[in-house]
């Protein structure tokens, strides 16, 4: 740790440590702790730090969107709508920010801790929240639509506050890390920390599926497999970890109500929207898609503005004969739809550079975990605006700004060398926003 005040180092590792525990902290304290933490990274400015062009651009590029919304106050119908927002992505802001000037305030370990400590936030809230559901009587009421999958989904957002979807998505990034500590860990050989960590991927692993969020299940799949193919470095080894890894998978989500009802949805599914009552989370995206690409068409280049855009969506789904339309009003569903829809051409592009630019950077520099996490967070951006709930931009603000200005890998990353041992749903809070 590099402090000039070895008090106010000490302070800022516990504040950046309760940080990681924001999937369990109420997210009405987390911005205290984010405010807090952000004023003491300031006694870590240096003059230095701007001699590093590379980190430089990389914080320019970050918040760069950010400011966009700003300048889109001069044309949005709905300035509130704006402030509310720029608001709320405060944290995409000052979190990148923060973490550049304090560049030297942290060691690889107590990033490590910070992994470790998110790992076991969102398995500790994975289980009192099933806790909650099996001992509450009437919490997993079927409903009028007599699916229990759904029930629970619905249970489980009103018992944690969090969206399914986004808890899947802390789960199963949870998960990988863990496996990745799992091949990775200094002390290869002690068994019993390995079991535990095992036994905790695999129950992170399991909670996911059971929220049936199959987005971020793709997500991390596809994640699992490049991290494995690059760590390995071996066709054979490779293979065999992902047959074993897919058998559980396949046995988990066979054994899954929640996950194998949300794959139902596609069995008779047709890329028109929800008519009438026939309704469900797939064919209620067709509709919002379609009115998305409507409006894209008439107005790609400078967009809506965020206040506008959700105007002109109502608009378009008062022409669908569906009465979850009538009803609900639904965003983009699409992080990189939405971007380009409020913001216009300038904006996705420079949303896209703000993800393309530290993944091109992280892979020329070997930075494996980095460029895993912007492939998951990309994936399970295809379906959700991931950026318009608090959830989802705390998690990309700490880990983005994490990855590219903490010292996390430099080797941790990197595959054994040959001296280290080769060890969403009709109920309204899911299918909105």
């Amino acid at each position: 740790m590099i402090a000039k005040n070895k008090q106010a180092a000490a302070i800022y590792r516990v504040l950046f440590f309760l940080l990681a525990a924001f999937p369990i902290i109420p997210l009405r304290v987390m911005p205290v702790i984010i405010v807090a933490w952000c004023l003491l990274s300031l006694a870590f400015f240096s003059t230095g730090f701007f001699e590093d062009k590379k980190k430089q651009f990389l914080l320019l590029v970050f918040i760069a969107p950010y400011f966009l919304y700003i300048i889109s106050l001069l044309y949005d119908p709905d300035k509130d709508v704006t402030l509310y927002l720029l608001e709320r992505k405060m944290s995409l802001l000052f979190v990148p920010v923060c973490f550049f000037f304090a560049r030297g305030a942290l060691e690889k370990k107590d990033l490590k801790t910070f992994f470790d400590i998110f790992i076991l936030s969102a398995f500790l809230e994975a289980l009192w929240v099933n806790f909650a559901i099996l001992t509450t009587k009437g919490s997993l009421e079927p409903g009028p639509y007599n699916d229990l999958g759904y029930a629970y989904r619905y249970a489980f957002e009103k018992f944690s506050h969090i969206h399914p979807t986004y808890m899947a998505m802390m789960l199963f990034f949870a998960g990988f890390l863990n496996i990745h500590y799992f091949f990775s860990d200094e002390k290869e050989f002690i068994f019993k920390k390995k079991a535990m960590r095992l036994i905790i991927t695999l129950i992170l692993l399991l909670c996911g599926i059971l929220l049936g969020a199959r987005l971020p299940f793709l997500a991390f799949m596809v994640t699992i497999f490049i991290y494995v193919a690059y760590r390995f470095k071996s066709f054979k080894k490779t293979m065999g970890f992902i047959s074993v890894f897919l058998v559980v998978s396949l046995i988990i989500i066979l054994f899954t109500p929640v996950f194998k009802s949300r794959m139902a949805e596609f069995d008779h599914f047709k890329l028109k929207p929800a008519l009438g009552y026939d309704v469900n989370s797939a064919n209620i995206r067709v509709g919002i898609y379609h009115c998305a690409f409507d409006l894209l068409k008439t107005n790609w280049l400078t967009g809506y503005g965020a206040g506008g855009l959700q105007v002109e969506l109502n608009n378009c789904y008062d022409h669908y004969p569906a009465y979850i339309y009538k009803v609900k009003k639904f965003n983009v569903h699409n992080e990189f739809l939405n971007v380009w829809l409020c913001l216009g051409l300038s904006g996705i592009l420079l949303f896209l550079i703000s993800l393309v630019t530290p993944f091109i950077l992280a892979v020329k520099e070997k930075q494996v975990l980095y460029a895993c996490f912007i492939i998951f967070f990309c994936t399970c951006c295809l379906t959700e605006n991931l950026l318009s709930r608090q959830m989802g931009i705390l998690f990309f603000a700490f880990f983005n700004s994490i990855f590219a200005f903490q010292p996390v890998e430099h080797g941790m990353g990197e595959p054994p060398g040959p001296d280290q041992p080769d060890v969403d749903d009709l109920h309204t809070k899911d299918i909105m926003h």
